[in-house]
Order: C-alpha cells, then structure tokens, then sequence
C-alpha cells in the first residue's frame, strides 16, 4: 500500500488490524470517520477473522427502519455516542436541560441495496446476516 492508503504510514497493516481488533465494535462508527483506509480495514474480513482468532467477538444490534415516505429500509446497528469536548456554553446548556442519556445512539450503516424485509426473518451469524423467507419477485 501506499503511504496515502495507509491508516498509519510508520506501522503495517496488519499492526493496525490487530490493534482494531481489541477496540469494542462500539466505536468502529466513530473510527471509520478518521480516513477511507481506517473504514476500509473496519469493514474487512481480515479484522473479523483477528478478532475471532483474538476472542473478542461480540454481539451487535442491528435494526431494519423504513421512514416514510421513502419505502426504502435502512440499517442501523448500536453504537457508542462519541465522546464531545464540553465547553462553558456547553455545560451551562447541560445544566438547564436534564436530558438522560445510556450513551449509545442507532448509527445508519452505509448500505446501497437492503434485503427485502417484508414477510422475513434475519438472523446474524459471525459476520454474516441471512435473510430468511421474503419476497420474491414481489410473491411471498
């Protein structure tokens, strides 16, 4: 790779990949904003299999939302709300509104052509997602 294509020019990619490996999947939405070649390796099979090798898979929610009036689905997964710098306005803001906050956020996963989800099931197994039942052809 390049040095341009490289999340970190002075450490390979595979250091970087087994570094990705021991951060919870949580904050891959977060990470996957630092550059194209941090997104890219997130979104590798190769991170996946460290992880599996490393024992430090987890358990994701995904959720399927349709909000009309576009008919098209869209995929959200739970993740960690990243970390704000709190500044004087800020935290005086904070102060007048209480609101209560787990700390987690339903973050949109970039997916140009979602499964049918109507009359289905899905269900994940490792890093795969299967799509049980549906439509064919608009035919259950």
């Amino acid at each position: 790779p390049t040095p341009e294509s490289t999340p970190n020019p002075s450490l390979p990619d595979d250091l970087v990949v087994s570094c990705l490996a021991r951060v919870s999947r949580l904050y891959y939405p977060s990470l996957s904003l630092v550059s194209k070649s941090f997104r890219s390796l997130i979104a590798s099979p190769e991170l996946y299999e460290t992880r599996s090798s490393l024992g430090r898979t987890e358990s994701c929610l995904y959720v399927c939302l349709r909000f009309p009036p576009d008919p098209k689905p869209r995929w959200f997964t739970l993740c960690r709300k990243p970390d704000q710098a709190l500044t004087n306005h800020t935290s005086k803001l904070k102060k007048k509104k209480k609101k209560k906050s787990n700390g987690y956020v339903l973050a949109a996963i970039p997916n140009h052509q979602s499964p049918p989800t109507h009359w289905s099931g899905l269900v994940a197994v490792g890093s795969n997602m299967y799509n049980i039942g549906g439509a064919m052809y608009k035919v259950p």
